[in-house]
């Protein structure tokens, strides 16, 4: 468990990180930093969380100009997890403004170009169909579309048996170890 000190050393670092990005991305600075075995060189586009409520998960989009990379081209639009990058630092030249291929809405990374390469990830994707307005709306659409809206998560106090993970631990202990899990529960509101 870490201690107090350790986890305002956490936030304090974070939070330098967030405001360092955020400062070369509003006045368009290219920065460097150190990042899994290499520097980096790039074009600081967008700082964002990945997955909601998970503060460890903010990213950077940016277009790398420079440096290591993982890939075979070190050019190319790259993602980047803030809280994985070191020695961030902010250079003297600046950059002029969007690189093609860029979009607020979802950035293509690892693609040089065209629809049809294939991209590495496509960040934030987002497929949605025209509303059919000759349709009704009835329940059974609604129950239909809640279903896929439906996320469960386990909170709460340790109710239910867990049978494989009893079965595992008894097995691995030699004794009777009953293992216990919360409750999973809809975890979506639905605001109408």
């Amino acid at each position: 468990m870490r201690t107090f000190l350790e986890m305002l050393h956490i936030t304090t670092k974070r939070e330098k990180t967030r405001a360092t990005l955020c400062a070369a991305i509003g006045a368009r600075r290219v920065i460097e930093f150190y990042y899994h075995g290499g520097y980096r060189t790039v074009e600081p586009f967008c700082l964002g969380v990945v997955i909601p409520g998970d503060a460890d998960n903010e990213s950077l989009i940016c277009y790398q100009v420079g440096g290591f990379s993982d890939l075979r081209e070190a050019a190319g639009w790259k993602l980047y997890r803030a809280s994985e990058m070191e020695n961030i630092e902010i250079t003297p030249p600046t950059f002029p403004g969007d690189r093609p291929g860029y979009n607020p809405e979802g950035v293509r990374i690892g693609q040089k170009e065209g629809r049809h390469g294939k991209a590495v990830k496509v960040w934030d994707k987002r497929e949605y169909k025209n509303l059919d307005d000759s349709v009704e709306l009835g329940t059974r659409n609604i129950k239909v579309a809640l279903r896929r809206l439906r996320k469960f998560a386990r909170e709460g106090a340790q109710t239910e048996l867990d049978l494989d993970d009893t079965v595992k631990s008894t097995a691995s202990h030699g004794y009777l170890d009953i293992k216990m899990v919360a409750e999973r529960r809809n975890k979506v509101k639905l605001l109408v």
